[in-house]
């Protein structure tokens, strides 16, 4: 019963390098998330190589937009500047948001002279 579990996690692992989507991968092996998490939680070997599986799928992407910079396109350019560049002054974003006070007081006052309907 082991090696079978030990068979369908290997084949878990094959599958989700591809989907990278937990319940697709599930749903083709037909066990329920429940069971993931339980191997997740239970198995380190297993949690690892499911760690690698996520850090191999974010390189192959991370690679695809250098490519594509790289290539010219001008999203994707400005998308890895925003995100790799931050300290060339890249995705520096201006917070023009106002912090007032929890109470605010206002005084109406009116100068000398000056009408009520004025």
């Amino acid at each position: 019963m082991r090696r079978l579990g030990n068979e369908l996690k290997e084949k878990f692992l094959e599958l989700y390098a591809t989907s990278f989507n937990i319940s697709a991968t599930c749903k083709k092996l037909n066990i329920c998330r429940d069971v993931y998490y339980d191997w997740i939680k239970k198995d380190e070997n297993f949690a690892k190589k499911v760690r690698e599986v996520e850090e191999s799928v974010i390189d192959a992407v991370e690679n695809a937009l250098i490519k594509k910079a790289l290539d010219g396109d001008v999203k994707a350019q400005i998308y890895f500047l925003k995100t790799k560049a931050k300290s060339r002054g890249w995705g520096a974003e201006e917070d023009f948001s106002l912090q007032l006070p929890s109470t605010l007081k206002i005084e109406i006052v009116r100068s000398e002279g000056a009408s009520e309907n004025s």
